[in-house]
């Protein structure tokens, strides 16, 4: 059992934020953790940026600050902003009083920090989590215009708890799951690589949701959608089923599922099953800064980064062996010594790109042939 991690402390420089409302060209505010004069610095700066009409719903930019926002005016500040559209429900249309902007109210989120990188490397996190502050500013605007002051206050408070929770919420949740875990990572890893079902059990919400998150950022499912093909991914469970070629020698690859337990301060993993890749990935997150987030999403980045392109270097010899039968070779000793071929052969088995003729069926057939007939594609289980 992994102990839980106290929370992430870190001797950097404050972090802000600010929330507005955004409507033709003009920003006013609903919270934020400056002062007067250094948010009216902001929001001039944030004005600009949108006057510039570059900036699109759902999804924040970076960019630097060239204004001082704290003393040490010499250290350098980086601001992330994402506009927000709060939704028109249209079956409750007909029923919204008529004046303008009731219903499609658009706010504007800012998070700035020191320019440390984390901003960008962060910023579907952010996303995310500018996301979820819709349902409180439509409680809010629904508040205001029925003039439920008490209520009103209330919310504003709930809004201002929430965004004070920014950076431990969207960044430093990959540093509660390393130090909880340690080693044990790996398995979540490999879970995420291979899009295994992982079910939580226990007590502790908030390190489910870090933990959640954590397998959420290895995938490589959006990258590899998006990678050499078509570009157009895998979302037919028939058509996988179709071309899936056998992962374990005598029988077909089937979705594993990891249980997790996370209950009495304590964090359990069940199935522990990995690849060399998965290891190594662990171990330079664990030996590593574990309270530097930036240190550990460059190592989950760079480990994707050389995931997608094993993945592309085996796509081009499966293609290159419908014709050349050395290339299928130089395949199977690829995977053998790649220390990840059990998860890249899963992906080149499912991806409909990949497997768009009867050759390359035929390639990864006889692929799968020579892996079995060599005891299989090595694995790491406890």
């Amino acid at each position: 059992m992994a102990e839980l991690p106290t929370a992430v402390t870190d001797n950097t420089p404050r972090t802000f934020y600010a929330l507005y409302t955004y409507h033709t060209n003009s920003l006013s505010v609903i919270s934020c953790s400056l002062d007067t004069e250094k948010e009216t610095d902001l929001r001039k700066f944030i004005a600009k940026k949108l006057a510039r009409g570059t900036v699109y719903s759902g999804s924040g930019n970076v960019t630097a600050v060239d204004f001082p926002l704290i003393e040490d005016s010499s250290t350098p500040l980086e601001c992330y902003y994402c506009l927000i559209r709060q939704g028109v429900d249209l079956e409750t249309v007909d029923q919204t009083p008529p004046e303008e902007g009731f219903y499609c109210r658009e706010c504007v989120v800012c998070f700035i920090s020191p320019a440390d990188g984390s901003l960008d490397l962060f910023r579907p996190e952010l996303d995310k989590f500018s996301d979820s502050l819709l349902p409180l500013l439509e409680e809010q605007h629904r508040l205001e215009f029925e003039n439920k002051i008490d209520k009103l206050t209330d919310v504003n408070q709930q809004l201002s708890k929430y965004l004070e929770t920014w950076q431990d919420t969207a960044i430093n949740y990959v540093c509660r799951c390393v130090q909880c875990l340690g080693q044990d990572i790996q398995y979540l890893i490999y879970a995420a690589l291979m899009n295994n079902v992982v079910e939580f059990q226990g007590d502790q919400e908030p390190l489910k949701t870090d933990l959640k998150k954590f397998i959420e950022s290895c995938s490589l499912s959006d990258l590899l959608s998006s990678s050499g093909g078509d570009g157009k991914g895998s979302d037919s469970g028939s058509n996988q089923s179709a071309v899936l070629v056998d992962i374990i020698p005598g029988g077909q690859w089937l979705p594993q599922v990891l249980t997790v337990t996370v209950q009495n301060d304590a964090c359990e993993i069940q199935t522990k099953t990995s690849t060399k890749f998965c290891e190594e990935w662990a171990k330079t997150l664990t030996n590593g800064e574990q309270k530097s987030a930036v240190f550990l999403k460059h190592v989950m980045d760079s480990f994707k980064l050389k995931a997608i392109q094993d993945m592309n270097s085996l796509k081009r010899l499966i293609q290159q062996a419908e014709n050349d039968h050395y290339a299928l070779y130089r395949a199977y000793v690829f995977l053998k010594n790649c220390g990840n071929g059990r998860i890249l052969l899963h992906h080149a088995s499912v991806e409909d790109h990949t497997v768009t003729s009867p050759e390359t069926r035929d390639v990864l057939v006889a692929l799968q042939e020579f892996i079995n007939e060599s005891g299989g594609l090595e694995l790491l289980q406890t």
